[in-house]
């Protein structure tokens, strides 16, 4: 019977990829049942694919929409690969929809914001029969 170097679990034969990690199959190790590497509970533990830490979206906020929500954006993608690294994936998982969320928040209040001063302006010149914008 064949296992993956990565994980330890079995592997069908002549198969490339191993099904619970993903790991390329290069080197098979042939052992038998009765081996202490095969009950090993080391290698029963998988890890889950590490969440997208968002910092693409976090980066973009900050230059381009609200500074104070894309910096703490930034910081909270920061996080994602420290605690995925250290063995905390739920709060990998957590860091990293709390980037996504607090980018997204920051672009909606941007553009709120513009939408707010657009329709300011056009009231402003309603109510003043366009006098406001003369002198520009």
């Amino acid at each position: 019977m064949a296992f993956c170097s990565n994980c330890g679990s079995s592997l069908k034969e002549n198969s490339l990829f191993c099904p619970v990690c993903g790991q390329r199959v290069g080197v098979v190790l042939k052992v038998q049942q009765q081996d202490s590497f095969v009950t090993s509970d080391k290698f029963k533990e998988t890890k889950p694919f590490k969440p997208n830490n968002n910092m693409t979206l976090a980066i973009l906020t900050t230059c381009f929409c609200c500074v104070p929500f894309g910096v703490y954006a930034i910081v909270l993608a920061n996080k994602v690969d420290t605690l995925y690294y250290s063995g905390e994936y739920e709060l990998a998982e957590m860091a990293a929809k709390d980037s996504k969320k607090w980018s997204i928040i920051g672009i909606l209040s941007t553009f709120t914001l513009y939408i707010l001063c657009f329709v300011i302006g056009i009231v402003l010149a309603i109510m003043t029969d366009g006098e406001i914008f003369e002198g520009l």
